[in-house]
């Protein structure tokens, strides 16, 4: 395997985890919100 393949793959793992981190985070802010008896994330609702 050579260098840049492995930063490339690297990079997509990185990029995998990121996102699904970030919709873990979302997700939890919506539950809690919900929970809290409000059913829009805070300052989003114009």
């Amino acid at each position: 395997m050579e260098p840049g393949e492995a930063l490339g793959i690297a990079a997509q793992i990185a990029v995998a985890l990121a996102g699904f981190a970030g919709v873990v985070v979302v997700f939890r802010r919506e539950s809690a919100n919900v929970q809290a008896g409000c059913p829009y994330p805070t300052g989003s609702v114009s």
